[in-house]
């Protein structure tokens, strides 16, 4: 299981670079900082029954969110299909021709990310369970500074899967917001085309009306039209409404 995670993704504890390690550092800081001013190792007793409660809480918490990364990997993975990733690479290129992103990179590394959360609230499940029942055992107060330790540990552990799973969010949002622009960028174009292929064949069938009415010809383009689309295999619904807006065009 380890293999499938590349060895950079457990960097991410300590990416400093990255906002998300950035606001779980000053948010454990804070947070130590609040509960050593509450004296909380001296006053353990006062708070041990809360934190227990906590603990039990945040443990149910971490199995749902567990449970919705599972839900979410299967979801995303159909979304990310070949055509996905052909669109990404595209967008990709119209925003900088030489950026070396690509969408296989793109989705491999959310895919990454995902499972390298499942694992990390795996173990921090375990880690927090392991805690519950050292807190609610007999076991006397370790020192000051192991306690220290541990709290900003599991603080840490806490606020880095908080600020990692929105980080995470915001990357599926982003690939697919890149995914819209490029896709409304083609609809234009597309429209574009579609209107100056339209033109042309009314340029062409008006040359070739007056060609033939020079000749002493009355051509009907509209039933003629209307013979070719009889004959095609377009479903009845597409052959009504072609015929619909050939007679919109050029009916009597």
């Amino acid at each position: 299981m380890i293999k499938k995670i590349k060895i950079k993704k457990f960097l991410d504890y300590i990416n400093i670079c990255s906002l998300e390690v950035k606001l779980s550092i000053i948010s454990t800081v804070f947070i130590f900082i609040t509960l050593t001013k509450l004296d909380l190792y001296i006053n353990w007793s006062i708070f041990e029954s809360l934190i227990s409660n906590f603990i039990v809480c945040l443990i149910g918490s971490l199995f749902s969110v567990l449970s919705i990364l599972f839900a979410g990997i299967a979801f995303i993975s159909n979304i990310f299909s070949t055509e996905f990733i052909i669109k990404l690479n595209k967008a990709f290129k119209k925003e900088d021709n030489n950026t070396n992103r690509t969408g296989e990179k793109a989705t491999e590394d959310i895919l990454t990310s995902f499972f390298f959360l499942c694992l990390h609230i795996g173990i921090l499940l375990i880690y927090l369970t392991i805690i519950m029942f050292v807190i609610n055992s007999n076991k006397q107060l370790i020192g000051h500074d192991a306690f220290n330790f541990i709290l900003v540990v599991t603080i840490y552990a806490i606020c880095f899967t908080i600020f990692y799973l929105i980080a995470l969010i915001d990357s599926c949002i982003h690939l697919n917001i890149i995914k819209m622009k490029y896709n409304n960028i083609e609809m234009d174009k597309q429209s574009f085309y579609d209107k100056a292929n339209e033109q042309r064949i009314e340029l062409i069938l008006a040359t070739i009306t007056d060609n033939y009415k020079k000749q002493g010809i009355d051509v009907d383009i509209y039933n003629a039209l209307r013979d070719i689309v009889d004959k095609s295999s377009y479903s009845e619904e597409d052959k009504y409404k072609l015929i619909k807006y050939f007679r919109m065009l050029y009916g009597k």
